[in-house]
């Protein structure tokens, strides 16, 4: 082996390293490329999230509404118990107003319930010739009915009777309150037994609430 050959080779062996750790080092660097989404995908993804909306939004405005029917219906009960308990705390007769004149009656009670919404609790004051607004009437969202309401009168014990010629304690039919967007739990029927008892019932289907409370009802 000459000289020239025995320093040629290690020369030679540095510069393949040298060069293999140029690439490795342009290898390091180099940014991956990043893949685009077809047209046909982009397509295939918006039909997709139509059909999902499309099958989604009708039962997620259902359950809205219907949350909205149950919160209503409490609201009612709130304002029946106001009235009772205005009634019992203050010994005065308190009415819980209907949207009827004629069964809110002609007294000064029921003349001044003319002015209020239903569901809206009045106290008569001393002298009988004035109220006050023991609590407002509920508002009925859209999309909800309230069909039917029974103008109550409580007594200082807190028992509630028509206020019309009623002279027992109320049995029956309160509120009748719907909604016609669906047919399952669409209906809210709220009921008073002996002039105190309140309850509300879950019903479904089209028609009216019984006037009488059934056996079912929670």
């Amino acid at each position: 082996m000459v000289v020239g050959e025995f320093f040629a080779k290690p020369a030679a062996r540095r510069l393949i390293s040298g060069r293999a750790a140029v690439a490795a080092c342009r290898q390091r660097n180099r940014k991956p490329l990043s893949r685009g989404f077809t047209l046909l995908e982009v397509l295939i993804v918006v039909t997709i999230a139509a059909i999902i909306l499309a099958l989604g939004i009708p039962s997620f405005q259902n359950t809205i509404l219907s949350n909205r029917l149950t919160t209503t219906a409490n609201a009612f009960v709130s304002t029946y118990n106001s009235a009772r308990l205005a009634a019992i705390q203050r010994n005065a007769a308190v009415q819980f107003c209907s949207s009827s004149t004629t069964t809110n009656g002609a007294e000064v009670l029921g003349t001044n319930c003319g002015a209020e919404t239903t569901g809206a609790a009045l106290m008569l004051n001393a002298g009988g010739t004035t109220t006050t607004r023991v609590a407002a009437g509920p508002a009925v969202p859209a999309g909800l009915t309230l069909t039917s309401s029974a103008a109550l009168r409580f007594n200082g014990q807190g028992f509630a009777r028509a206020a019309v010629s009623g002279t027992a304690p109320y049995t029956g039919l309160l509120l009748d309150l719907s909604t016609s967007r669906f047919a399952t739990n669409n209906r809210r029927c709220i009921y008073l037994a002996t002039g105190s008892i309140i309850s509300v019932c879950s019903v479904s289907g089209t028609g009216a609430c019984n006037a009488s409370e059934p056996s079912s009802c929670g």
